[in-house]
């Protein structure tokens, strides 16, 4: 989903409903609910991971570093992350 489509049926619910208390499901079978506690985040993707429905991790800038010196990352590799947006 881009983040486009989630913003708008974001819109459509506070149109619709007024300003909920916002909540996520821990996995996709709902067994459990948590309250949101923060905004959205730019984090960064492995390019092999793109088309999977899980990944295992997700980077943040501050880890670049750590991709250079343990994974052999170099600046192209670090310049093909894809960015994405993590939600909760």
């Amino acid at each position: 989903m881009k983040l486009t489509e989630y913003i708008k049926g974001l819109q459509d619910l506070l149109e619709e409903h007024g300003d909920l208390d916002c909540y996520y499901a821990i996995d996709d079978e709902g067994n459990s609910y948590q309250k949101v506690n923060y905004n959205g985040e730019l984090r960064y993707l492995l390019p092999e991971e793109k088309d999977d429905y899980s990944v295992e991790h997700l980077y943040g800038e501050d880890e670049f570093d750590y991709l250079k010196e343990e994974d052999d990352y170099d600046d192209e590799d670090i310049a093909n992350l894809i960015k994405v947006c993590l939600i909760n």
